[in-house]
């Protein structure tokens, strides 16, 4: 038996042969195929998008979208509710075989479940919208009142009770 010296030090020695060749064929009568090598210094050039037309950019760069959004509503689809709110039977009928051959569900109420509604009815203008929050607003400053004046200098007296820290010491001796 060999001493335990020896022992660790073939198993901690690094392998004589390394391994860096390819086995070769085994059949001598084999030609070498010289179309698959590449020689190291020829590399492939990187497409010129400058000379590319930029039309052709554009268009290829809005199908890759459309495809990336595509595929991301293909997956999203099961988990959408549809409403139809107000459309005709025909269109009912027709977007809701859509909906269901792509994985939704059609609801026949409106609930708190409804993800999508669909309706007929024209779609309100936002600034419109926005003009008639801004209008319906509580807080709104009148214009003919001063913004800067704070509530200590009004000229309605509070109702408030006041605080403890604010009630003169009348507790001295």
């Amino acid at each position: 038996m060999l001493p335990a010296s020896t022992i660790t030090a073939v198993a901690t020695a690094p392998p004589r042969v390394p391994n860096h060749k390819r086995a070769r064929s085994p059949d001598p009568d084999r030609e070498e195929d010289d179309t698959h090598k590449r020689s190291r210094g020829s590399v492939v050039a990187p497409p010129d998008d400058k000379a590319a037309d930029p039309r052709a950019r554009e268009r290829l760069e809005r199908q890759q979208q459309r495809e990336y959004y595509r595929n991301s509503y293909l997956k999203a689809f099961p988990g959408f509710v549809f409403y139809f709110d107000d459309v005709d039977q025909a269109t009912k009928h027709r977007q809701s075989q859509i909906c269901k051959a792509l994985g939704a569900r059609i609801e026949p109420f409106f609930s708190r479940n409804v993800t999508h509604v669909i309706t007929s009815c024209p779609r309100p203008r936002i600034d419109a919208l926005m003009a008639e929050a801004a209008s319906n607003k509580e807080n709104n400053p009148k214009k003919n009142q001063d913004v800067s004046r704070s509530p200590a200098k009004a000229s309605i007296p509070s109702t408030s009770r006041p605080k403890p820290s604010d009630a003169p010491d009348t507790m001295r001796v």
